[in-house]
């Protein structure tokens, strides 16, 4: 066993993401709301998958969109917290490589950088989230809060003996398996995550990208991912912005797409930004953009001191029996909309190993207090490693 020479303990993770997963009648669309693109075309799920139920949550649907300036249309959603966010459709005919350098603003995607490499890497970033499957007929559902979760990773905790799988050193928690980047300030996370085959509806986990701030009342973690219960079947995506005083200081539980699923093996990608006033979440299943949220901020809100790429287990439940989760393209951006980014495998990370009871325990799996670990680093990913359940 690891332990550090100091510790800094810190609270600051997402509100427990109850299940997304009550089948109800399908979703109908608002008839007054502008037509969807042309291109539209959801492939994550039909018939009872196309809608769920908000058991103890509160269901959203559009209220009202608007044709921006550039050519997406903006669906609005009301929270019960008095605020509002929208859900941004590209329009129809969007062709990301010819797209205005204001509708890619508009799309919350990476300015169009010059230099073929440049361009060669802007296309792999951008090309995940350019089919549109968001039309204004989506309902949301904002999940009840419920008690914080376990501590996270703990970015301030000092040096700690080496272990090959975490350059920045490492922890353990019960709650989060993961990588956490300290190279920061971030304005920018992005990255893939393949969707995990799990075994249980009575067992909950999530996989996400988020970025984090730990200054004191104003942090904010604002994060984006998907739900990994479902058995076979598949898990709803969800966006979130996050702080401990909940809804009374500007914040809001996750709030999960009900007609969008991650269906195990399935290409998760996620893009999370801040540009100091406003939070957005693209998520995006198999390249169809299913989320793509503009949620603005609290003023004095901050977040982007560390970035997160985690596994989570919700608080009090079980995790299900789960393959390993491979995440792949994950790059940060210093700067809001600047095209110039940096590979995950190039910065400072620290390890956050998810065990029974908090402590940090070497790898593998052949210890019994190990659920989750990560691991398997290379210059823009690395693998949650599977163990067991708890």
């Amino acid at each position: 066993m690891v332990t550090s020479t100091k510790s800094v303990a810190r609270k600051a993770s997402a509100i427990v993401r109850r299940k997304f997963f009550f089948p109800v009648a399908a979703a109908v669309a608002l008839a007054a709301l502008a037509a969807p693109s042309a291109s539209a075309a959801r492939t994550t799920g039909t018939g009872s998958e196309s809608a769920a139920a908000c058991a103890g949550g509160t269901l959203l649907t559009a209220v009202s969109a608007q044709r921006l300036p550039a050519g997406a249309t903006a669906y609005k959603y009301d929270l019960p917290n008095g605020t509002s966010f929208e859900n941004i459709a590209p329009p129809s005919g969007f062709n990301y490589v010819t797209a205005s350098s204001a509708l890619l603003s508009e799309l919350n995607m990476p300015r169009r950088p010059a230099g073929a490499a440049a361009m060669k890497t802007w296309e792999a970033q951008v090309a995940p989230f350019a089919r549109s499957g968001i039309s204004g007929s989506e309902k949301f559902c904002e999940m009840a809060h419920a008690a914080p979760e376990p501590e996270a990773a703990t970015a301030g905790q000092g040096a700690v003996s080496a272990a090959p799988q975490a350059a920045g050193g490492h922890s353990g928690s019960t709650g989060f398996a993961g990588y956490e980047l300290q190279s920061g300030p971030y304005h920018r996370a992005t990255g893939h995550f393949t969707q995990p085959r799990t075994d249980s509806l009575n067992r909950s986990m999530s996989t996400w990208i988020g970025l984090n701030s730990y200054a004191g009342s104003a942090g904010r973690l604002i994060q984006a991912g998907a739900g990994n219960e479902i058995g076979g079947g598949g898990g709803s995506p969800f966006w979130e912005q996050y702080c401990s005083g909940g809804s009374a200081s500007g914040c809001n539980a996750a709030v999960g797409d009900e007609s969008a699923f991650a269906r195990p093996g399935d290409t998760v990608s996620i893009n999370v930004v801040y540009n100091g006033l406003t939070a957005y979440f693209q998520v995006a299943i198999n390249g169809t953009l299913v989320i793509n949220a503009r949620d603005p901020m609290r003023s004095g809100s901050k977040t982007g001191g560390v970035a997160d790429f985690m596994t989570e287990r919700t608080a009090g439940d079980m995790i299900p029996t789960s393959t390993n989760i491979t995440f792949s393209a994950l790059r940060t951006y210093a700067v809001y909309n600047s095209n110039t980014s940096v590979p995950f495998g190039s910065q400072k990370y620290f390890g956050i190993e998810m065990t029974t009871d908090g402590h940090f325990y070497n790898p593998p799996c052949s210890n019994s207090h190990i659920l989750m670990f990560p691991a398997n680093v290379t210059s823009t990913g690395f693998v949650n490693n599977y163990c067991r359940s708890f």
